[in-house]
Formats: C-alpha cells, structure tokens, sequence
C-alpha cells in the first residue's frame, strides 16, 4: 500500500485539511501560554509553521544518524490516546525529569486547562446559573491564570483576576449542583470539554497551586492536556537498553510527517484508548475514535517498514472507560444510555451480552484485543498487548517491560 497517501489522508479516504475541526486543543483556540508549549514537548517552540517544519527536519536528519548501539522505540496512535504523557511518564522513569523551569510551564498549562474547562462548563449551563453563580462566572472570565509576584500588588482599578483571588470563585462554581451537571455529561458523553481527567484532584490543591512557589509533581505534570505537533527525541535506558524514544502528534494533519521517522524502527509503541469508544473525531464528527485507531493500527502493523519491528499495542485510559461503564450500568432507558451504548462504536457492535446490560473492562479490552490482533497480517510479527493508566508509573513500567 502507500504509506504516504495513507499518512496524508484520513482512514475514509478524505484528503486532511490542517485545523479543519473546532478542536479546543488546538492551536488556534490555545492561550498563549499553551501555544509556546505546541512543539511536542518543547516549552518554547514557534508558531511558524516553516519554523516547524525546519525543526522536523533537523531532527530527521538527527535520526538518519543514529548511533548504531542505540535502538529505536516509535510512540504511534492517533490523537488524545496518551501517547505524550506515556512519553513524558517513561522521561520520568527513566531519563533525568523535568527541569524546574518545565515543571513551572506544566503548572501553567494546568492551570490553564482547568480554567478552560470551567468556562466550558460554565456555557454548558449558563442558563440555569443562578445570579450569585453568573456573577462568579463573570468574575472568573477576567482569570487568566496568572500571579503577582512577591511584594507585588495588584493596581487600582486593575480588572483581571489573578489565579489566587480566582480560588474562591471556582470553589464555588464548582459546588454548584448546575457544574457538577455539567461536568457529568462532559466526562461521559461526546463533549469537547474534557480538558483534565482528574479534575477532582487539582480542585482540592488550588490553594497549593495558588502558591506561585508550588511546582506540580510528576504525576500531575501528566495531568496536562495539549495537542502535540510536530516530532520530539529523547535518548533514554530502558531495562538496560539505550533507546531513541520518538514522539509525534496523532492528529490526521500531523501524520504526514510520521514517515520520516519510519527507518530503523526496533520497536512500536501504538496506543489506543478506551475512553474513545463512544467519541467522534476532531477532524471528522462523522468517524468514530476507536475505529479510526483500528483502521490506522492496520496500515501501521502491516506496513513494510515495521517488518522486523516488536510492537506494543497499549490500550490506554482503563479508568475512564470503567467511569463509563459503571455510568451505563447505572442509568435507564434515555438519551444517556443510548450514548454510552459499546455498540456506539463499529468494533464493538453488536457485543453487549443477552441479559446483561454491559460488560466489564477486561471484557471489552479481550474484544478488541481480538480485533486489533484480526488485522495483523504477517505471521511472524511480535506484537504484546497490555491495558494500563498512562498517568500511573508502574502501569507504564510494566507495559515497557513486556519488550524484549
């Protein structure tokens, strides 16, 4: 088949289109912050896109040049499947961390990203906020997450709210029965505004992180949500192995570049989440997110670059789909059961069990374990599977230990 033509078309057969989703994540809804973090895990990379593409080609040529004692494990899948925070969780495994200046942008972004998500869920119910609530979304609209510094007062008159008077506002906000709604069906549903999967935890932290001396831990660094572009490199011993770990954006306009980084690939690492089941893509609210990682895994597993290759096929965010499903076990007849129907996707149509009204995880994972590993067409290839939670370090030591 032809890998280019695949990598620049989605798995439909539509040609892709950069930006042509209205993505929250992506570039263009960003705040400035966030876009000086969009060159993979870069903290301070160009918005220009021939900025972009230099950057890309300095590091392909960089693996073209790969010492011969360093092997090569490639991070695929398609976007939102954990693939940069299974990076960044084996950088902090195994590599040196974070620097303190990284982990003050991590803190940025989450903050960010927290704030993005309550105005979401703040449009989602305005119309029912009562006037106390509506002047606090107000209030939290003036928010940008920034912080005075030390001795420094805030100016008279000055409108923006900083991140530490932004504290009691969200607190609020977030009792509120209408958010708790909100925020429900934003987790379990099709909606865009899922910006944070442990939203709970940095709730209970904010007057931590209201303090501009606090740095998140390695664990919440993970939390971050930010759409990856680009192709990133990290030289990291694994289980006693030197490895080139490669990173690239998921999104159907980022795979184009994916074929750069083709070459001497030892080993795969595809990840697929869960969580997608019952979702849309960004690109095309027409195609369902699992199956397009399906349809993707079966040109990539296949392809002629990878023959000699191991493959890790990591099935990603257990713990979301298991939020979903014990949701569906619980609710009736409606709209909502409808929507976290299995069958909502094409791989899993048709399986939900005569008399039981869902199935368990590991049942759904031994499904498309069966399905994924149904594409694989050579009969020699090395593929392992394994399920995890990519924000849990010992899920991800386990899931790379299953390499030889």
């Amino acid at each position: 088949f032809d890998m280019m033509n695949l990598l620049l078309q989605g798995n439909d057969g539509s040609e892709i289109a950069p930006g042509e989703a209205s993505d929250p994540l992506a570039p263009d809804s960003l705040p400035p912050v966030e876009k000086e973090k969009e060159e993979g895990r870069s903290l301070s990379s160009s918005d220009d896109d021939s900025s972009d593409d230099l950057a890309d080609q300095q590091i392909s040529a960089q693996l073209a040049k790969q010492e011969p004692e360093t092997q090569r494990l490639l991070i695929l899948g398609c976007g939102g499947t954990g693939k940069s925070v299974l990076h960044l969780g084996l950088r902090e495994l195994y590599g040196d961390g974070s620097t303190v200046d990284e982990a003050r942008d991590y803190k940025r972004l989450l903050l960010k990203n927290l704030l993005n998500l309550m105005n979401s869920l703040i449009q989602m119910c305005r119309s029912d906020l009562s006037e106390e609530l509506e002047a606090d979304a107000a209030l939290l609209a003036e928010c940008k997450g920034e912080f005075l510094s030390n001795g420094e007062q805030k100016k008279e008159g000055e409108k923006r709210l900083y991140f530490k008077e932004a504290v009691p506002v969200i607190t609020r906000l977030w009792g509120s029965a209408e958010i708790q709604k909100a925020h429900k069906k934003s987790r379990l549903m099709d909606v865009k505004t899922k910006f944070l999967s442990n939203t709970h935890h940095l709730i209970q932290k904010l007057n931590q992180f209201a303090d501009p001396s606090y740095l998140p831990d390695a664990k919440e660094r993970a939390y971050v949500r930010l759409r990856t572009t680009g192709i990133s490199q990290e030289k990291l011993t694994i289980e006693g192995k030197l490895l080139n770990v490669v990173d690239v954006g998921g999104m159907r306009s980022e795979r184009k570049k994916w074929i750069h980084v083709f070459d001497n690939t030892n080993a795969v690492v595809f990840c697929v989440s869960l969580n997608d089941y019952n979702e849309k893509c960004f690109e095309d609210h027409t195609a369902n997110r699992l199956q397009e990682s399906l349809n993707l895994w079966e040109e990539i597993v296949n392809a002629n670059y990878f023959e000699d290759a191991q493959f890790l096929l990591l099935f990603t965010k257990k713990d979301l789909l298991t939020e979903k499903l014990d949701a569906l076990g619980k609710s009736g007849e409606g709209s909502q059961c409808e929507d976290l129907k299995l069958s909502k996707c094409p791989a899993l149509a048709n399986v939900e069990k005569a008399g039981k009204k869902t199935l368990t995880v590991d049942e759904v994972v031994e499904i498309l374990e069966e399905q994924f590993l149904a594409r694989v067409k050579g009969s020699g290839m090395h593929v392992h599977v394994q399920s995890v939670i990519t924000t849990d370090a010992e899920d991800i030591k386990v899931a790379i230990g299953r390499f030889k």
